[in-house]
């Protein structure tokens, strides 16, 4: 029995405890009445909606959204859902286990779903470029502070958030830049990792949007995007010490599941939803949309799941949605695209109708990537970021294809062009630990990727 899943097989009562110790240690003096009532009042939650009090966080650098996704007790906020159906907002949409599943896969998405806290939205933050500030476009804690809103309603308020406020919000961006003759080209959907807070997340957004931009202009491709990103609570850490540390182990196995549940709930429908609007709009203003997810770490892991997650949505979504999904570093384990691998019932085994859709999968691996080795010691598992998941991985041929980039961040130019397998990017030249991936080469590395997209279209 791995570490990782003896943690989960403590039991939810004691996983529970914890995470009240943890709570407990860290309360914050300065929250608020709302953020107490909502269970988020401690110092580690309260880093999780920062745009609510600070509105000069980091920017993109173009037009944006951020998706702030919290957890706290499900009674709080009106949680719904049931044993092997999950709705995704009230019109409609569902998560929806099929009858013939696996008996792992339904096991795992039963254990992802089934939790004493749950995932909810409690504020979606709008900046229109550059030199601008962040606007919340929905703020619970100002609607509860108002008499707007009850807790027990937050996470379908929040859901209807998404399914109004945000929709009309980047389909009009796309109309209304359209109509100016400088027409959105990409819509990015984002996604950050475990132990990233949400002004490190944006930090990491605006440095991977500006890298991005560099590379696709002196590769003279266009490049006006419009991003969409999440912010998630990826981590429990109090302070510093061994008390830091012990929180950390603790909540690995917690914080990996976590990941997995935003992959099949709030960014599956980012991912299927409103890739569907965008890309509609988009069409009704003759201004083609190429639409890619990127994820970095657990962020990976949450892109990727959310793209697999499609079979699993009612109704299903129509194809083609996304044009990539890019794992960069991803902490995820190799056998989830092997069929009758591992004990998570296979997830991405359907990876070549995702491939056969017109969506490339991307992942970036290192040998001086540390991090994922090391989750062995937890999880057992060949993450894929890592050497011993590039190496697993390389032992199936028929499923993974793998290019080296120069210290560059530079491809043979045929590494994208191919579609019928995984393609594993060795960065092992340019990306020299886990969270090295915002800079220059991994610009470089994005622009060949866009180059192979946009060939695709022009074919």
């Amino acid at each position: 029995m791995t570490l990782m899943r003896w943690l989960k097989q403590l039991g939810e009562p004691p996983m529970t405890r914890v995470a009240a110790w943890v709570d407990e240690l860290t309360q914050d003096p300065d929250a608020s009445e709302v953020e107490t009532e909502l269970d988020l009042g401690s110092r580690v939650r309260r880093r999780y909606h920062l745009l609510a009090r600070d509105r000069d966080l980091p920017r993109p650098g173009c037009p944006a959204w951020i998706v702030g996704i919290e957890k706290t007790g499900k009674q709080l906020v009106g949680w719904q859902g049931g044993k092997d159906a999950w709705p995704l907002g009230g019109r409609g949409m569902a998560l929806r286990l099929p009858a013939d599943a696996e008996p792992d896969f339904v096991r795992n998405v039963r254990d992802l779903m089934d939790d004493q806290d749950g995932m909810f939205v409690s504020h979606i933050a709008h900046v229109g470029g550059e030199g601008r500030p962040w606007e919340l476009v929905y703020d619970l804690f100002d609607d509860m502070e108002q008499g707007r809103h009850v807790p027990g309603q937050a996470w379908l308020t929040g859901w209807e958030a998404m399914e109004t406020t945000l929709v009309s919000g980047v389909t009009a961006t796309i109309r209304a830049a359209a109509a100016a003759r400088r027409p959105v080209t990409h819509l990015i959907l984002g996604a950050m990792g475990w132990d990233n807070d949400q002004a490190e997340a944006l930090a990491n957004y605006r440095l991977l949007i500006a890298k991005t931009a560099a590379g696709a202009d002196a590769a003279g491709l266009p490049f006006r995007p419009l991003f969409v990103g999440i912010t998630w609570p990826s981590v429990w850490r109090p302070g510093s010490g061994l008390r830091d540390e012990v929180a950390k182990l603790v909540g690995y196995a917690a914080k990996a599941d976590d990941a997995d549940e935003v992959g099949l709930t709030y960014f599956a429908w980012l991912s299927h939803r409103l890739v569907e609007a965008a890309q509609a709009q988009a069409a009704e203003s003759q201004a083609p949309l190429r639409a890619l997810a990127i994820g970095h770490s657990f962020g990976g892991r949450i892109v990727t799941r959310a793209a697999f997650t499609g079979a699993l949505l009612e109704p299903k979504p129509p194809a083609p949605g996304l044009d990539a999904v890019v794992g960069l570093q991803p902490a995820f384990s190799v056998n989830r695209f092997l069929a009758g691998q591992g004990d998570e019932g296979a997830p991405y085994s359907g990876w070549k109708d995702v491939l056969g859709s017109g969506c490339r999968l991307v992942f970036t691996t290192s040998d001086h990537d540390m991090a994922n080795p090391q989750a062995r010691l937890l999880s057992f598992a060949e993450h894929l970021g890592g050497f011993t998941g590039r190496n697993d991985a390389m032992r199936h041929a028929g499923v993974f294809v793998i290019h080296a980039g120069d210290a560059d961040g530079v491809l043979p130019e045929a590494a994208f062009a191919g579609r019928d397998r995984i393609i594993l990017v060795d960065a092992t030249a340019f990306v020299a630990e886990h969270s090295d991936v915002f800079h220059e080469p991994v610009g470089r590395l994005m622009a060949g990727l866009l180059r192979a997209i946009e060939a695709d279209n022009q074919a």
